[in-house]
């Protein structure tokens, strides 16, 4: 028999079976602080030895506090493949004397995803095959050491440290093609590939940008088109032509909508202005939870909203620039749909050497101060030719 659980249920679902369980075997994409996990640690805590945890680092989505704590109270492996894969799996064996309880779905171990996200774990007992599969995953992989946590704590954000005790090599994931090109040269692949575009999206940004930064529960309907993309010739980054609900809270002064705007420009607003915070990543996955869990509003809305807004570190997903973007950064589709695999796509263009580039105070000056919206130039995958360039430009359509 299987059992369903969400978001709703998951975490209460989580103590019940911890306090029935003798031991406890997880393979996690990634982990962060939190209830959830704090109730692993008791767990483990009074279970010595009866905890084994695998773990992805991927994008430096795993908080090293977490890691700290896990290597002290568990068995503990960093599952980054030495054949280039990615641990995406999220499984938690739970084994009493008499039965082994598994979950498989889609919730990290996280207190978003145990109170937060839209998640769906599906419950069941173990026929062996769940058991055989961490076996052979525990078997791949290795446990760091204390030197190896202290530099992936310190470098978190940027490229991983070199690995020791036989760790493997958590470098540049392979099968991600960087740009990994100065400046200059950045620049003249953005002209060489579209040179009306880029002036066009590098004309109209400012503008945007100003609004986007603005009070929004004073805009006219022109400023809310100009914002979401459909005024014409502001369409750069993402037209939000097709999302009907967008545009009702952005169009309608209503009480509701006046709140919902603020709740929206609050989740942006609190996103550290430094990339090398510690809450920046955070606090992005935590706007997307809080924007993408509106009625009928996806992705392609809150990364247009921040590349606009924030145009040197954020970069625009949509339906037309999304193949591109996976193209470039090696981020799967799939993934650039989520928060976390947002905050990976802005690590890895942070990560660039055209990025990391200073202001050059020349006639670039302008490109420099949108450089991360504008790798969409090199994504965008529509045709701006057909009529005028915002008429070609993408629609965003509701999910």
């Amino acid at each position: 028999m299987i059992r369903l659980i969400d978001e709703v249920g998951l975490y209460d679902r989580l103590q019940e079976l911890l306090s029935s369980s003798a031991s406890v075997d997880i393979a996690m994409a990634w982990i962060r602080c939190g209830r959830p996990l704090d109730a692993i640690l008791g767990f483990a805590k009074s279970h010595p030895g009866k905890l084994r945890v695998l773990c992805g680092v991927n994008g430096f989505l795993t908080e090293p506090a977490a890691l700290f704590q896990l290597q002290e109270a568990a068995g503990l492996k960093i599952a980054y493949g030495t054949s280039g894969r990615k641990l995406h799996s999220k499984m938690f064996l739970f084994r009493t004397t008499s039965a082994t309880n598994v979950w498989v779905g889609s919730a990290n171990l996280t207190e978003s995803a145990f109170s937060v996200n839209r998640e769906l774990v599906s419950e069941a007992v173990d026929d062996g095959s769940a058991a055989k599969i961490f076996e052979a995953y525990w078997k791949e992989f290795v446990s760091p050491d204390a030197a190896w946590l202290q530099k992936y704590a310190s470098l978190c954000g940027q490229v991983p440290p070199a690995p020791s005790a036989g760790l493997p090599n958590l470098g540049a994931p392979q099968g991600r093609p960087p740009v990994s090109e100065d400046w200059k040269t950045y620049v003249a692949r953005l002209r060489s590939k579209d040179r009306a575009r880029l002036d066009w999206i590098a004309g109209q940004l400012p503008e945007v940008t100003q609004i986007g930064l603005s009070d929004w529960q004073q805009l006219s309907k022109m400023e809310a088109e100009k914002l979401l993309g459909i005024a014409k010739t502001y369409g750069a980054l993402g037209r939000l032509k097709g999302a009907g609900m967008v545009k009702n809270i952005f169009y309608e002064p209503t009480r509701k909508n006046l709140a919902t705007r603020e709740t929206i420009q609050k989740a942006l607003n609190v996103i550290p202005p430094n990339p090398s915070a510690p809450a920046f990543a955070p606090m992005i996955e935590r706007a997307f939870d809080i924007v993408t869990g509106l009625d009928r509003v996806n992705v392609a809305t809150v990364s247009r909203l921040l590349a606009v807004r924030h145009p040197d570190r954020f970069v625009s997903v949509n339906k037309a620039s999304i193949a591109g973007l996976s193209a470039l950064s090696g981020i799967s589709q799939t993934e650039l749909h989520s928060s976390a695999g947002y905050v990976a796509l802005i690590r890895w263009v942070m990560k660039e050497p055209w990025w990391s580039t200073p202001d050059p105070k020349d006639e670039t000056s302008i490109y420099w101060r949108q450089r991360a919206a504008l790798l969409d130039i090199l994504a965008y995958a529509g045709d701006p030719s057909k009529g005028t360039q915002s008429e070609g430009d993408y629609d965003i359509e509701d999910e």
